[in-house]
């Protein structure tokens, strides 16, 4: 489909999202992991109520739509989930669609939650196409994961948190599938010099590392990832790209042993259940792809839990 033209986000309106957010998303809590090294930190938005940090996207965006209004969204599952419970509790329709490779454990958290649930297409590409078609036809909002202002802006609000927690400059280690998450923490750290931000992406699947050496969205071959959450390319013309050559220091990629060493460790340190998606922070930090910050805390943000048990399980076995 075609470039959509839409605004950025103002990072002149993070604290007057970040006001409407926390009426609705308590702040997710921070766990020292000395075993990862001196002042590394998680921030642990597994443990928000619908097991992501989308909830917070989610309600920015949807807390502006009057309600009764309808929309229709993509999403690999956990964008999906948070859009489903907050529309319903806001007296908004959302329709959602996923892609037939969409995490079984999401798609049955899905179904419990809303009864106007999609799944289209062999892969997440094709369920975005879909998704957007549909809102076209129907004349309604196409509510993007990640490449729209409110979502961005609302995921920001894990920076503001941040930022509070700490007195001086941070490092932040996050997940990347579309930037909406890195984007908007990046966004909030220009508020404090010296601070960074490094996005992770998965080796299988790492359009945005590509983009951001062109300076523009480019199609590639996408392949299997147990961190399916982050899997896919990048919607054509994306604003996260533009935000993360500004805000981020550095994308990084990381292999599939990587991440289930990742899912190990926060397994084993912390008793911490989490899907590959929401391990890549841990993996890049425990890899050593970058150099440990000296004299400022490390924070690796731990995305996302919804996972089926017997998966988990194999991963931290295999």
């Amino acid at each position: 489909m075609g470039r959509r033209t839409l605004d950025l986000p103002d990072a002149a309106d993070i604290a007057d999202t970040f006001l409407r957010v926390e009426k609705f998303v308590p702040s997710s809590p921070l766990l020292a992991s000395p075993f990862a090294g001196k002042d590394c930190w998680l921030k642990l938005e597994s443990l928000q109520r619908t097991g992501s940090f989308k909830i917070r996207g989610a309600t920015a965006a949807l807390t502006k739509i009057p309600q009764g209004e309808n929309i229709v969204t993509c999403s690999a599952g956990n964008h999906g989930l948070a859009v489903a419970v907050v529309a319903k509790e806001l007296g908004i329709k959302a329709t959602i669609v996923v892609s037939q490779k969409a995490s079984p454990k999401k798609i049955e958290l899905l179904r419990k939650e809303t009864e106007d649930l999609i799944v289209h297409g062999i892969d997440y590409d094709e369920a975005e196409d879909f998704a957007r078609e549909l809102a076209e036809s129907r004349n309604v909002r196409y509510l993007s994961p990640y490449n729209d202002p409110d979502v961005i802006l609302g995921q920001a609000s894990v920076g503001v948190e941040l930022l509070s927690s700490f007195s001086g400059p941070i490092t932040v280690v996050c997940p990347i599938g579309g930037g909406g998450l890195a984007a908007g923490i990046g966004m909030a750290l220009s508020f404090r010099p010296g601070s960074r931000l490094i996005g992770v992406e998965a080796a299988n699947s790492a359009p945005m590392k590509l983009a951001l050496d062109r300076g523009e969205t480019v199609p590639i071959d996408i392949f299997p990832t147990i961190a399916e959450g982050l899997a896919g390319n990048l919607e054509r013309g994306s604003i996260t790209v533009g935000l993360l050559s500004k805000y981020s220091e550095s994308t990084l990629a990381v292999t599939e042993s990587q991440i289930r060493d990742g899912m190990k460790y926060l397994a084993l340190h912390h008793g911490i259940v989490t899907e590959g998606a929401g391990s890549v922070a841990m993996a890049a930090i425990l890899a050593g792809e970058f150099p440990f910050p000296k004299g400022q805390p490390l924070i690796a943000l731990v995305s996302g839990r919804n996972i089926d048990l017997d998966t988990w399980k194999g991963f931290l076995e295999s």
